[in-house]
Parts: C-alpha cells; structure tokens; sequence
C-alpha cells in the first residue's frame, strides 16, 4: 500500500485509516504515561486526519472518527480526558483542514477555520472534563508559567486555546506544504485577498468593542484573529512588494507604536477590565491601508 496516494478500494481506505487511528493511540497512550509529551503531541495530532481526509473517500471518514475516538478512551481509560479535549477536536479539525485543501482553498483560511473549529470543541470539553476529573486544563497550562493565581487568569484562558488551536493547524499546514512532493498534496495558494482581509479584521474589530461591553473576557479572541491575519499579510505584502511599499511598512510600524502608547493609558482610565491591549489594532489598520496601496 503506497502511503500517499489517494485510496479509492473499501479495503484501502479502511487499512489506511486503521494505521492512523493506532498512530493516534500511540500518541495519547505516551502522553499518558509521560505528561511532558503531550505540549509535543498536542500540535502533531491534527496532521494524521488531514492526511486521511485528504486520502481516503469522505465517507468513510466518520469510521475513522469513532473508531479513533473508542480505542483511545479504551487505552486511556483511567483518564479520557486528554482524548476529549486534544484528540477529538483535532479529528474534527483535521478533516476540515484536508478537506479544504481538497477544494484548493486559500492556506491561510484553511488554518483559521481549522483553527476556531479546533478552538470550539476544545472549550466545549472544558466543563465535561472538570466535572469528571476535577481537573482544570487550561490551569495545566498555567502552571507551567506560574500564572495560575494571575489575577485574569479567564482572559488568558480563552487566548490559550485559540493560539494553541492556530498553532496546531500552522503546523500542519507547514508538515504539508514542506512535503508536498512526497504527499502528492496539491496546495492552492492566492495573494490577492485583501478584500478579504479587510471584512475579517473589521468584523473582528467590531465584535471586540461590542465583546468589550457584554463579555470583556472573550475581547481578545477577535483581536488575536486580526492579529493572525495581520502577521500572514504583512508577510504576503514584503514578499511582494517593492522597497517603498517596505519602508512604509516600517513607518506605519513607528506610527503604529506611538499611537498605541498615547491610547493605552486612555484605555485604562476608562475601565478596570485588561483592554489596553485592545489598541493593537492600530497596527492591523494601519498595515491593511499599506497592504491595501500595494495591491
């Protein structure tokens, strides 16, 4: 059975999905057994359903799914809970991964929807697992760094998981993509979305001033999609442009920095929440006007 070539027999695909499923059994049994192991597994998990739902027909997919999802709760008995909040979020979030890659769309919104699937059924499984366990994940985390009585420790909370999420789908990308040759993967990529760009980042800055108001723990999320976009455009904007669209590029940094410095403190008279942090969004308005020049 050649290992990445698009299966197209009921046996095939079944063979090929067995043989990740173990993978990912592998996995979660090792992080188990040795804790330290699953801040390394936890961005490589996706992968192996990006693959099969690149591979293997759609269908058969939802095989996959359960039986990954069975035999890891079957190993890990004692303790399901690192299958339900890293193994079954990233099946999930693999197959959307492989699947838009199958519909050649863009790299850059196959990691982002990838990403706040992966986001969603993680947080989904925060309480579930709490009230099984008594265990507080997102503390785990915390506890490496010593924030785990950090007064915003909430705000951190939901920021974790959606960087952790992006993270993991950045990865995935990045295994692809340096691979394609040897995954015969076929990856569309298009520069000229800064349309695009700019709806996503306006509706995300919108939804972070109205957040502000109702749910101020939730704010950063929006602001660190802009912020994820704003990084992949300014890359997208120096590769292809010319030195004059650079040198703005770093005046509009400058600008950008001054301009934050001035609305912080502002920021901090006006609310006892952390939203300071909130005036990054001066630098992804102005590189959007820069990206947007350049094109």
């Amino acid at each position: 059975m050649e290992l990445f070539k698009k299966k197209e027999t009921l046996v095939s695909n079944i063979a090929y999905m067995a043989m990740m499923a173990a993978i990912n059994v592998i996995f979660v049994l090792l992080a188990s057994w040795i804790p330290g192991l699953l801040f390394i597994f936890v961005f490589i998990l996706p992968l192996t359903s990006t693959i099969i739902t690149y591979y293997c027909k759609k269908r058969y997919f939802i095989i996959y799914a359960l039986s990954t999802i069975g035999l890891c709760c079957l190993f890990t008995m004692w303790d399901i809970g690192n299958t339900l909040f890293y193994v079954i979020p990233s099946i999930f979030s693999g197959f959307i991964f492989g699947l838009l890659i199958d519909k050649k769309v863009d790299p850059i919104w196959i990691i982002l929807s990838a990403g706040i699937a992966n986001f969603a059924l993680s947080y989904a499984f925060i309480p579930l697992i709490q009230l099984m366990y008594n265990r507080d994940i997102v503390k785990d985390f915390a506890t490496i760094f010593n924030l785990q009585n950090w007064e915003y420790i909430n705000y951190l909370k939901h920021i974790v998981i959606l960087l952790l999420a992006l993270i993991q789908q950045t990865i995935s990308f990045c295994v692809c993509y340096s691979q394609l040759p040897k995954l015969n993967m076929e990856i569309k990529t298009n520069n000229n979305e800064i349309l695009i760009h700019i709806l996503v980042i306006s509706i995300c800055f919108g939804l972070s001033i109205l957040f502000a108001f109702m749910f101020p723990e939730f704010t950063y999320l929006f602001l660190l999609i802009s912020i994820f976009l704003t990084v992949h455009l300014t890359i997208m904007t120096i590769i292809n442009s010319n030195k004059w669209i650079k040198i703005s590029l770093l005046v509009v940094t400058f600008i950008g920095i001054i301009i934050y410095a001035c609305l912080a403190p502002a920021i901090r008279k006006i609310t006892t929440e952390p939203l300071e942090f909130l005036g990054l969004y001066v630098f992804c308005i102005l590189i959007l006007i820069v990206s947007f020049v350049n094109k």
